[in-house]
């Protein structure tokens, strides 16, 4: 429907305005979550006062018959300033209905624009925050740490005993974000499927939570998102361990290697008990992107494992690191022995770097290369790497000198 089509049925009394509201909210509904609000926002603006108390008028009936896109619309209310004292005056009401809502991370998000856009919106907060966790549900209050932490202590305590007695629901929230990181394809995955699959692991990643949290002394309130890391994992910091869970490997087995960082736990979940549904590391936090490295040493960390049959396809500086201690799995404080073939590792490292040294942590895309065997799919800057440890060779065998490196590879430089 266009904005003067719209115009027009509003202006026609034979016409029912509830059921012309809901059309441009069912329409939005096949759009993306921006465009959604965007459209919403457009139209009713445009002639405001009677689409806007028709949804006031009706807003919890319009929720009530939504099961997904719920905070969308609220979200696209929340620009409206004559919707903020009926939103706040039923904040808990509407946390009920997100609970419905097909995205888990929409009550994070409904809670984000909330303190943002509604005048003294995080006093509210504060205000209700008891009945806010309360009326969570379990597997979204995860994802709503980032708001709710810290605004009390009361809160704080209160938040973290909800979580400690639903590691499971945690666990299923941390495997359904794995929709959320860049390479996921919704077109290719059965939502329903897929939520069943999280329900079904939970139990398994949730014993591996309270182990961490065990070995690092840590609260579930702790456990540290880190955003904007990892194209196909959601990563995440517990104490001086970083927990990744996402997309299962290009290369689950890879070759072991000295500048392999050393997980101390590297599985693949499955669903219907043999297709692969997603992978879970644990490995030690290292320092990265290091410090004062340049593209000589990372060069140096390509050559090396090069020249032990090992091509890593995507080496560049985001996925290595520099170990903050020795290269060795540990948990509780104690070395832990990993047997190399439990974590997708082919073989045993020749020798245990020591704190300071690099080491690829990202142990994917990594392959061994047999003889005149075809390279893999690789990364400009691997690929750049490739072609001088290639004329480096020649060079070797006294027919030519290797290149320096190119204008090109200063500007990947500058984009890492």
């Amino acid at each position: 429907m266009t904005q003067i089509e719209f115009l027009r049925k509003l202006k026609d009394k034979n016409i029912d305005k509830y059921t012309l509201v809901m059309q441009i909210i069912e329409e939005g509904k096949s759009l993306s979550r921006k465009s959604n609000v965007d459209k919403i926002k457009t139209f009713f603006s445009i002639h405001r006062k009677g689409p806007l108390d028709i949804i006031k008028d009706n807003l919890f009936k319009i929720l009530e018959s939504e099961e997904k896109h719920i905070c969308w619309i609220i979200e696209a209310l929340l620009n409206y300033p004559e919707f903020y004292k009926i939103i706040s005056d039923n904040i808990i009401k509407i946390i009920g209905y997100l609970n419905k809502d097909s995205n888990i991370n929409s009550t994070y998000d409904f809670l984000e624009q909330f303190s943002i856009k509604v005048p003294n919106g995080k006093n509210i907060l504060e205000q209700n925050l008891k009945s806010i966790i309360q009326n969570i549900d379990p597997v979204r209050l995860f994802p709503s740490i980032r708001i709710l932490k810290g605004i009390s202590t009361e809160g704080d305590l209160l938040l973290n005993k909800k979580l400690e007695k639903n590691l499971d629901a945690i666990s299923e929230a941390m495997l359904m974000q794995i929709e959320t990181v860049l390479a996921y394809d919704e077109k290719k995955t059965d939502n329903q499927e897929f939520k069943s699959s999280c329900k079904e692991n939970s139990q398994l990643v949730a014993t591996i939570l309270e182990e961490l949290l065990e070995s690092e002394n840590k609260s579930p309130i702790d456990i540290e998102w880190v955003k904007d890391k990892g194209a196909y994992s959601r990563v995440y910091i517990i104490g001086q361990k970083v927990l990744k869970i996402g997309h299962p490997r290009a290369t689950y087995k890879i070759p072991n290697h000295r500048r392999i960082l050393q997980p101390e736990l590297r599985i693949e979940l499955k669903k219907h008990k043999y297709e692969r549904f997603a992978c879970v590391e644990v490995q030690d936090y290292v320092e990265t992107p290091p410090k004062e490295i340049d593209r000589e040493q990372l060069y140096q960390l390509y050559k090396e494992l090069r020249e032990d049959g090992i091509i890593c396809a995507d080496l560049r500086y985001d996925n290595v690191g520099r170990l903050l201690k020795d290269n060795k799995p540990n948990l509780c404080g104690k070395e832990l022995h990993v047997e190399p073939y439990t974590a997708g590792l082919i073989g045993s490292a020749n020798e245990v770097l020591k704190k300071g040294e690099l080491v690829v942590i990202d142990l994917d895309h990594i392959y061994v290369l047999e003889n005149d065997e075809k390279l893999p799919e690789m990364t400009l800057m691997a690929e750049l790497f490739e072609d001088r440890y290639q004329e480096e060779k020649i060079y070797n065998e006294g027919i030519t000198e290797p290149q320096p490196f190119s204008n090109q590879q200063d500007t990947i430089d500058n984009e890492r």
